[in-house]
């Protein structure tokens, strides 16, 4: 009888990719940690699949401990195939979810998009890049109301990356794919495109468009959630938003003084939770943006009776504004929320007044 047949058993497919398949199952084995439970189960065709991308992907699972990491328990090999034992998430993934239930509200977003920052924080710490960042590779572990735990899952495009290093390998999930990876010369900020892309899904309710043209201020987005959007999905890496900076941003500290989750590795326990002020500052050149009712003064911007634009000069803000957001001008003016609420601008960003 083969291990697997001694060790699992009620196996559930519950998912397939290009070099295997996934399963659900229960552990019958005893003396293991996970005897009992539900675990799952990856099996690799090592026949048809890189052996050196199965063993990046058995390394990164190996070595990143994170409590919004899928658990790596076991793996062995048999009859040409590669399993790999791992904790099993019973509400399946962040996309399955909201294609079932549609978008979720800001506070849901930024309580899982914080998750998923201090998990993807963590494994660029560890000199290496996920690259295949999106809303399916995200597991939903629990929902308790409107909070939902989340683990980061499939590192089956993961690699080693150091700071400085460029990556030129094309992969990814379309929609998620950051344009310079299109190029293969890209960096670990192909994962904060990916990061936008997700944030995307939960608050627009689909998947970003895969040419890369994303408007989110036409989306039925909150203006917070949408200059964050852009600003994390800016097609130029260098202007891209940090990953650092993105918890700190106005769309991050809306929800400021309720109980977001402070994730941190189980070898980390320093960690303490809070934000920062954020003061970014740049000098890029004016920008000019389309938008209805919005008028420009020296201490802000205030409500008029009639469309003007607004400009950005050099003073400080909590996000970066850049050439990108040009053909967002329109978009801009035709948001919901731009029509219908009073925003004014200080130097911790825009944000609404009643």
């Amino acid at each position: 009888m083969s291990r697997l047949k001694q060790e699992y058993d009620d196996l559930e497919e519950i998912g397939r990719g290009g070099f295997g398949v996934v399963y659900r199952a229960r552990c019958i084995a005893v003396g293991k940690p996970w005897s009992g439970t539900n675990v799952a189960i990856k099996k690799i065709d090592i026949t048809r699949a890189p052996i050196h991308r199965v063993e990046l992907e058995l390394e990164a699972l190996s070595r990143l401990i994170h409590e919004n990491i899928v658990k790596f328990y076991d793996q062995f090999q048999e009859n040409g195939a590669q399993y790999i034992i791992m904790e099993y998430c019973k509400h399946r993934s962040l996309r399955e979810y909201v294609k079932k239930n549609g978008k979720l509200s800001d506070f849901s977003a930024a309580y899982i998009l914080r998750q998923l920052v201090s998990a993807v924080k963590y494994i660029h710490e560890n000199n290496m890049i996920h690259r295949d960042l999106s809303a399916g590779n995200i597991l939903i572990s629990s929902i308790r109301e409107d909070k939902f735990f989340v683990k980061l899952a499939d590192f089956g495009l993961a690699t080693v990356f150091r700071k400085g290093d460029i990556a030129r390998t094309m992969l990814g999930t379309p929609g998620y794919i950051a344009p310079q990876v299109y190029d293969r010369k890209y960096n670990q900020k192909a994962d904060v495109f990916a990061l936008g892309g997700i944030l995307y899904l939960m608050l627009a309710g689909k998947d970003p468009p895969r040419d890369h043209d994303v408007n989110p201020f036409m989306a039925p987005i909150s203006l917070e959630g949408a200059v964050l959007i852009q600003s994390m999905m800016d097609p130029n890496q260098e202007r891209r938003l940090a990953l650092a900076d993105i918890t700190m941003s106005d769309f991050m500290r809306k929800v400021d003084g309720l109980s977001l989750p402070i994730s941190r590795s189980r070898e980390s326990s320093k960690e303490k939770p809070g934000y920062r002020e954020l003061h970014i500052r740049h000098r890029s050149p004016p920008l000019r943006v389309r938008a209805q009712s919005v008028q420009a003064t020296t201490s802000g911007y205030r409500r008029t009776t009639k469309d003007s634009a607004f400009e950005s000069g050099d003073s400080a803000h909590a996000y970066r504004r850049g050439p990108s957001l040009d053909r967002y001008h329109n978009g801009f003016a035709g948001s919901t929320d731009c029509r219908h609420s009073n925003y004014v601008e200080n130097r911790t960003g825009i944000r609404q007044i009643h």
